[in-house]
């Protein structure tokens, strides 16, 4: 009787440490920002106007592959020369930022690295504001938008990374006006898995 009891009892201590290991969690918390390069409209001059994107997503693992999120984000396009569809650096143009929210999907296989593949659809609200012409005048127009991209983490450091990421957005059309807007970005990221 006293070796079934005492086996009970080793087996009980054992047991304790494994079911007391820390679980991995199913959330994900990241932050990325980086330069963005504008597709279209065509850049008039070339000249670098400080264009860039900074975001933050949280995910959920709903696989050991798939990842959903929702994604919060800004991004600076430029100046925009008025009616012409360049984008300019002068001051007398269109100053043209958005900020957004993006319900994304990620994509992890079980490869070496950690690579990833991502894909969205969101709502950008795009500000324009007028410096020289108007100072106090600023529009705003809520657009559609889809978005891809790529990217790798845990190069040196286990939530440093890199994402190539291509958005759509839908302006609609109009005379002298491109249906929609491309942009590039190259985004480091810091995850948290």
């Amino acid at each position: 009787m006293r070796s079934p009891l005492l086996a009970g009892l080793i087996s009980t201590l054992v047991a304790i440490p494994a079911l007391a290991a820390p679980l991995e969690s199913p959330w994900t918390a990241s932050i990325a920002a980086g330069p963005v390069t504008v597709q279209s409209p065509s850049i008039g001059s070339g000249v670098d106007d400080g264009e860039f994107t900074a975001r933050v997503a949280f995910g959920r693992k709903v696989s050991p592959a798939w990842e959903g999120g929702l994604e919060a984000g800004y991004l600076r396009f430029g100046r925009q020369e008025g009616g012409v569809g360049y984008m300019l650096p002068e001051s007398a143009g269109k100053s043209l930022d958005s900020y957004d929210l993006t319900l994304f999907a990620r994509f992890h296989p079980k490869v070496g690295g950690h690579p990833y593949f991502v894909a969205g659809t969101g709502a950008y609200a795009v500000y324009g504001f007028f410096p020289k012409a108007d100072p106090n005048r600023l529009s705003r127009q809520i657009k559609p938008a889809i978005t891809f991209g790529a990217g790798l983490h845990g190069l040196l450091l286990p939530a440093l990374g890199f994402e190539l990421r291509w958005v759509t957005i839908y302006e609609g059309g109009g005379p002298g006006r491109e249906p929609k807007r491309d942009v590039l970005s190259a985004l480091f990221t810091l995850t948290k898995e």
